[in-house]
C-alpha cells in the first residue's frame, strides 16, 4: 500500500499533485501490511526527512478517540531510502495479526458476535536523535475481519446433480397418459364438467343423475344407438320416427338437469327429416288439390289450417307457382295432379315464401297493379 504525506499540512492525500485528503486507508486482520511511505514537499516532490543514522519512525494504530491505551497495531522497524534515491520511500510492514486488535473485534467470541469490521485510528511519527517528533495528522483506519482462518477444513460434497436428481425428481420422457379420473379432473380444473360419455351403447336416462358422476354439461354420445320401443330404430323416443330405413348416426345428449333420480339429458343431434321440419316451423305450406279447388293450408306437421291462423305466417309453395303471384287451377300443369300436403325434397327448386295471406276473386286480382311481393293471394271462384 502506498502512503503519501503533504509535508505542509502533514496529511495524507491521494498523491503528487493531488493534495486531497485521504478519507480512510482499510487494512485485513490476520495479514502483514506492506506500506511504502511517500513524503512530498509542497505535494509534489518526493524528499526525505532526516538523516538516516539518526532518524527514528514508527506507525501506530489505537481504537479511535482512545488515546490514553495501548497499541493495537505498532511498527517501529523500517527500511529508509538510499541517499541518492530520485523518488525516496519508506518502507515497513506492520502486523494485523495481533492479539489486542483479535481482542477488540470479538474473535472467537463464544456468543458468535465477531465484528465485520472496526474503526480506528492510526498515526506516523518521525524524529532525528533527540529530537521534538513530528506526526501527521491523525487518520481514519478500517480493519475488516478476515473470512479463511486456516481452521474451517474442507467443505463436505454432495452429489453432483445426475446423482440426485433421479431420486428427488420425478423425470416424464414421454407423453403423460391420464387415467379416467385424471381427465375428470383436469377439465374440472378448467371449469368444464369432468364426467363424459363418448361411447355409450344405450340412451340416458332419468336415472343417470348426480350419483352416478353425471352433471350438468356432462356429454352422453350413443356411438350405436339401439331402437326404442314403438319407434324406428335410431330415432329418439320424443320424435316422430324418421322413416322406414332408420338413422343409424351417432347422437349427442348433453345433461341440463342432474337431479338425483329425475336426470334430465337433451339430445343435440338432428336426422336431415329432423333438420327439415325444425327449419319450417312455423311456417304455412300451401298445398294444390284438383284444379279449380282452393289449396289447403297446412302447417309443418301436415295439420290443417285456417286462412285465419296463417295470417302473419311465412308461406311456402310446393309448385311451380310464383310469388307475387296467385295459386289457382292454372298454376297446375298437371290437370290429373292430386297436389301433395306438406313441402318434399323434390318441392325445394321452386319454393316461395310470403308474409301475409289474401284470398280474392279473379277480377278483384285483375286490378292490382302490380301484386304485392310480400303477398300470397289465393283466387276464389
Amino acid at each position: 500500500m502506498r502512503l503519501y504525506v503533504d509535508l505542509e499540512t502533514l496529511q495524507l492525500i491521494d498523491g503528487p499533485g493531488f493534495r486531497n485528503p485521504v478519507s480512510a486507508i482499510r487494512f485485513k486482520r490476520g495479514d502483514a501490511a506492506q506500506l511504502e511511505v511517500t513524503f512530498l514537499t509542497s505535494g509534489t516532490t518526493p524528499a526525505t526527512i532526516g538523516d538516516p543514522a539518526t532518524l527514528e519512525l514508527q506507525f501506530g494504530i489505537k481504537p479511535r478517540g482512545r488515546y490514553d491505551v495501548g497499541y493495537l497495531v505498532h511498527e517501529t522497524e523500517w527500511t529508509l531510502p538510499e541517499p541518492e534515491a530520485e523518488s525516496p520511500a519508506y518502507l515497513c510492514t506492520p502486523s494485523f495479526n495481533t492479539a489486542e486488535l483479535d481482542s477488540a473485534m470479538q474473535v472467537g467470541s463464544a456468543a458468535g458476535s465477531e465484528l465485520s469490521e472496526v474503526m480506528l485510528m492510526g498515526e506516523i511519527t518521525w524524529r532525528e536523535g533527540a529530537g521534538e517528533p513530528t506526526s501527521t495528522r491523525t487518520f481514519l483506519v478500517v480493519v475488516e475481519n478476515d473470512v479463511n482462518r486456516g481452521t474451517e477444513g474442507t467443505p463436505s460434497s454432495l452429489p453432483s446433480p445426475d446423482d440426485f436428481v433421479a431420486a428427488r425428481a420425478i423425470l416424464f420422457d414421454r407423453v403423460q397418459v391420464l387415467g379416467a379420473a385424471e381427465k375428470a379432473q383436469a377439465l374440472r380444473n378448467l371449469g368444464l364438467p369432468g364426467n363424459h360419455d363418448y361411447a355409450a351403447t344405450r340412451y340416458p336416462d332419468a336415472n343417470d343423475d348426480s350419483t352416478q358422476g353425471w352433471e350438468v354439461g356432462s356429454l352422453w354420445v350413443v356411438t350405436a344407438p339401439p331402437p326404442l320401443p314403438g319407434s324406428t330404430p335410431g330415432a329418439p323416443a320424443d320424435l316422430p320416427d324418421s322413416d322406414d330405413t332408420g338413422y343409424s348416426g351417432v347422437e349427442i345428449y348433453r345433461c341440463v338437469d342432474a337431479t338425483e333420480g329425475a336426470a334430465v339429458w337433451h339430445m343435440t343431434t338432428l336426422d336431415p327429416t329432423e333438420l327439415g321440419r325444425a327449419a319450417f316451423r312455423d311456417t304455412v305450406f300451401a298445398g294444390l288439390t284438383a284444379p279449380g279447388t282452393a289449396p289447403p293450408l297446412v302447417d309443418h306437421t301436415g295439420a290443417a289450417l285456417t286462412e285465419e291462423q296463417a295470417q302473419g305466417h311465412a308461406v311456402c309453395l310446393d309448385d311451380t307457382g310464383r310469388i307475387p303471384g296467385k295459386v289457382n287451377s292454372h298454376q297446375v300443369s298437371d290437370a290429373g295432379a292430386t297436389g301433395r300436403a306438406v313441402l318434399q325434397a323434390a318441392d325445394a327448386p321452386t319454393a316461395r315464401t310470403a308474409m301475409k295471406i289474401v284470398t280474392l276473386t279473379q277480377a278483384a286480382y285483375d286490378l292490382l297493379s302490380p301484386p304485392d311481393a310480400d303477398t300470397l293471394y289465393i283466387i276464389t271462384a
